[in-house]
């Protein structure tokens, strides 16, 4: 590995500055049919080792059932096994749930669980442990922050000790896509009833690594779980582990995660830097990842309450002055893939047909502009309508990603005469200006693979308390969402929410930038590692660590 190089001598130089200067601190229709079986297990002999892996953030909380942040679930994926997987194709495969099938109705689910699985706490895992997270999760006293809007209020009921049916009052065609997230990690309800309130300081699940401890704005520490034998079916590995122990170091950093890596201070970095990429991809060295994270782009939300973003006109403006290439160029060093939906090209149901809908043309946009009825009253550049400047506010988050992105979009509209401030903002702040509106344009990301995501970011009943900041009632929009939420079928789905994205993209209420990437960075001694199908998450079944 290398050690002494230049570029390291510099990019120590700059860690030291900075830290002198910083404080301190499967279809649904193919749903009947889930009988796919685990092989068998490996016999092959663990490498052993410890694996340790920079992350950029510390988690909220090691509770599924409880928190919401994706931080949280780059760790405890590892420590719970969900119902089901989804494998790289997106097929839904077997996990704790072994088969799965709906009635007639599309209403009630019947799920038949893995025998012989155990949590870490030597409790089993059975229908009625199953029952107890359901029951949890819908629980309001739980304040559930993301798996009960995914697993919504399903009565469950043990049918035997390893058959549980969960049924619905109206169909439910994303229940399988929940049953595969991170949030719908299985819990030992005996690890609830020991920690109470602190269980997300003290996680017990069944997974394939166990925890050991959690010091704070330092590391989480888990170890291998010898007896791990129930892998999800698509795993080569469907044994224990090879990585004796696995650590989360909290560094957030970007150049002090980049030189613990080069240093062999740590094996693994997430959210490696754009502006490293190609370096550590040149670098025999060390290995590079690169994964579409499922869910949304990163975009901008339009407010269509406010002025003079109500307009129509100007939205569609705006979406025609923006140069996606030339943000990527610019603001990503390059590493990037455009966006043009409200999901990503990662989900099934991503319409690739509204890819040509809004072109790069300042002379299309300052004739929509001049439609609308601006000009340049004053000679300043900016246009004007009625004594009022066309002037709007973009809430965005910190960072240095976040702001050569916002400064590279205010240069970019002001072409055509917008004259576009930045705010910048972190949570919850942030959280509370959006859903008050008061942006003309605000930064939004959502993770998630089923295309029911539309419906937190979109759907009109999640204005003012919710994650949609456009502020902007759309019937026909709502009607489809629910349509879509309710069937079962995969591709009449994808038909339907084909139709809300061509709604949204119509009205010019997002402006699509770029798609999400996760981009990870690793040792050479590493080998097996993978990513999840979500995009977002190493996946560490199959990985091993030579010495």
């Amino acid at each position: 590995m290398k050690r002494a190089t230049l570029w390291l001598l510099i990019l120590l130089l700059t860690a030291l500055i900075a830290a002198c200067g910083a404080p301190a601190a499967a279809p649904p229709e193919e749903a009947s049919t889930g009988s796919e079986t685990a092989g068998e297990v490996s016999e092959a002999v663990p490498t052993g080792g410890t694996v340790t892996v920079a992350i950029n953030r510390e988690p909220d909380r090691l509770d599924p059932n409880v928190g919401s942040a994706r931080f949280d679930d780059q760790v405890h994926l590892n420590i719970f096994d969900t119902p089901i997987y989804r494998d790289a194709d997106l097929n839904f495969v077997p996990g704790l749930v072994t088969e799965w099938s709906v009635d007639e109705t599309s209403t009630v689910w019947t799920l038949k669980l893995r025998e012989g699985v155990t949590f870490h706490d030597g409790t089993a895992f059975n229908a009625e442990a199953l029952k107890f997270n359901f029951d949890r999760i819908i629980d309001p006293a739980t304040a559930s922050r993301k798996a009960a809007g995914l697993l919504r209020n399903p009565t469950t009921t043990v049918i035997d000790e390893f058959t549980v049916e969960v049924a619905y009052e109206v169909p439910y065609g994303a229940f399988l896509d929940a049953l595969s997230t991170p949030v719908l990690g299985i819990v030992s309800p005996a690890s609830v009833e020991t920690y109470g309130e602190d269980v997300g300081r003290n996680p017990v699940g069944t997974g394939p690594f166990r925890f050991v401890e959690w010091i704070a704005q330092d590391r989480i520490v888990l170890e291998r779980n010898p007896d791990y034998a129930w892998a999800p079916a698509h795993m080569q590995n469907q044994g224990a582990v090879a990585i004796d122990q696995l650590i989360f170091r909290m560094i957030p950093e970007d150049v002090s995660r980049v030189v613990a890596l080069e240093t062999g201070e740590v094996d693994a970095i997430i959210n490696l830097p754009r502006e490293h990429v190609q370096r550590f991809e040149d670098d025999p060295a060390f290995g590079v990842e690169r994964a579409v994270v499922a869910g949304s782009p990163a975009m901008m939300v339009l407010n269509g309450s406010k002025f003079p973003t109500d307009d129509v006109l100007v939205r569609r403006a705006m979406a025609h002055a923006v140069n996606q290439s030339d943000l990527i160029n610019a603001a990503l060093f390059g590493i990037g893939i455009l966006g043009y939906s409200p999901i990503s090209n990662a989900n099934p149901c991503y319409d690739s047909s509204l890819e040509g809908l809004y072109p790069y043309d300042l002379e299309q946009a300052q004739a929509l502009l001049t439609e609308a009825g601006w000009a340049d009253a004053d000679g300043d550049a900016i246009l004007d309508k009625d004594g009022q400047p066309l002037a709007v506010e973009y809430i965005t988050f910190g960072g240095a990603a976040n702001r050569r992105t916002a400064e590279i979009i205010q240069a970019q509209l002001r072409q055509i005469g917008v004259d576009l401030s930045i705010r910048e903002m972190e949570s919850p702040a942030i959280q509370a200006a959006r859903q008050a509106g008061e942006h003309n344009l605000a930064w939004l990301t959502w993770l998630g693979m089923d295309p029911a995501v539309m419906e937190v970011m979109l759907h009109s009943r999640n204005i003012g308390g919710g994650w949609n900041f456009t502020h902007y009632p759309m019937e026909e929009l709502d009607a489809l969402l629910d349509q879509g939420n309710r069937e079962v079928d995969a591709d009449t789905r994808c038909g339907i929410y084909s139709q809300a994205q061509q709604i949204v993209m119509d009205e010019s209420i997002i402006i699509p930038m770029y798609l999400q990437e996760q981009i990870v960075a690793y040792s050479s001694a590493i080998e097996g590692l993978s990513m999840s199908p979500h995009g977002d998450y190493i996946v560490w079944y199959d990985a091993s660590k030579s010495e």
